[in-house]
């Protein structure tokens, strides 16, 4: 099994939804100022029915405008919010590619592929005698140890990142 990390959103480009959304409330929050000012007018210089009518119909308006503005103003921050959270994310698992690549672990793209055991997956160990890796033939002291080390290193180095990775997410 491999350990993919990828991050499969762009926190850049919800950042630019926060901003338009942004922009969006401004434009709501203008609109509002401009139904308060008519509202004002209506109310100093008309009078009768529709004049009432008018001064009824633009409470409802200046109201909704206000209800949006504050969604709006809620949706920009969490969309604010999300964006400076899967940033951090995205420099995290940065992080976790270095640290493989550093420790001589194969990546494809995004994806740290798992090491292979040099040692067979056979069973038992030569001699009859029980193997410290449970279902391998691996005994430990095999000539030439210091590859079965770096294996072992790069093993024990996937095992943590996958880990890390898993917390991450």
């Amino acid at each position: 099994m491999s350990i993919d990390t990828r991050l499969d959103a762009t926190p850049s480009d919800i950042a630019t939804s926060a901003e338009t959304v942004g922009d969006i409330k401004t434009n709501v929050d203008s609109a509002e100022d401009d139904l308060i000012s008519a509202r004002k007018i209506i109310a100093g210089d008309l009078e009768g029915e529709s004049a009432d009518a008018a001064h009824r119909a633009l409470d409802d308006y200046v109201t909704t405008c206000e209800d949006l503005v504050s969604d709006l103003k809620s949706y920009r921050a969490a969309l604010d919010n999300l964006s400076w959270a899967l940033s951090a994310i995205k420099t995290d698992l940065e992080g976790i590619r270095s640290r493989a690549t550093e420790g001589g672990l194969e990546l494809v793209g995004e994806t740290i592929i798992r090491p292979t055991d040099s040692c067979s997956s056979s069973g038992d160990s030569p001699g009859g005698g029980s193997s410290p890796h449970p279902g391998s033939s691996c005994s430990g002291t095999e000539v030439g140890g210091g590859e079965s080390d770096e294996k072992q290193q790069k093993i024990i180095l996937y095992t943590t990142l996958q880990t890390d990775t898993d917390d991450i997410r």
